[in-house]
């Protein structure tokens, strides 16, 4: 019982300095860092034609910490699955479809996003989400794709 008494003030000592709480610490023992950051998405309604590319969508990032840091951006559906065949996020042009984008943050930056839609995807009205992730900190950024 003594024992488990040490590790719980050990715990609360840690949680009192900004070390060791709940949240990550960014800056604990000088590791570097995976800075928690806000993300916005707009427009969040995008029409794109069957077989086109369609934006862009503009993620809007801001970290709390003016730090270096890797981030991704995935397409999704809404319950974060795979987002339905034939539509992806693009790089370049149609002819480079991902489901992910891999970029870097130095401070507050925007990225712009297309969607390609193949021809044989069906029209209709597709519930889709970016998620917009750092190895630490995750945002999601839901939107609506209408393909015609």
């Amino acid at each position: 019982m003594r024992r488990f008494r040490g590790l719980a003030f050990l715990v609360v000592a840690l949680a009192l300095t900004g070390c060791g709480n709940i949240q990550p610490c960014w800056d604990c023992y000088r590791g570097p860092s995976h800075p928690p950051f806000t993300a916005t998405l707009r427009p969040t309604y995008l029409q794109v034609e069957r077989g086109g590319v369609g934006g862009p969508l503009v993620v809007e990032i801001t970290p709390e910490r003016p730090t270096g840091f890797g981030l991704t951006i995935c397409l999704r559906k809404r319950d974060n699955s795979l987002p339905p065949p034939g539509i992806y996020l693009v790089d370049g042009g149609p002819e480079n479809p991902r489901d992910c984008l891999i970029g870097r943050v130095g401070g507050p930056t925007w990225y712009e996003v297309y969607l390609a839609v193949r021809p044989e995807v069906p029209p209709g009205v597709y519930p889709l989400r970016l998620q917009v992730g750092n190895e630490a900190v995750m945002r999601r950024l839901d939107f609506t794709l209408e393909v015609r």
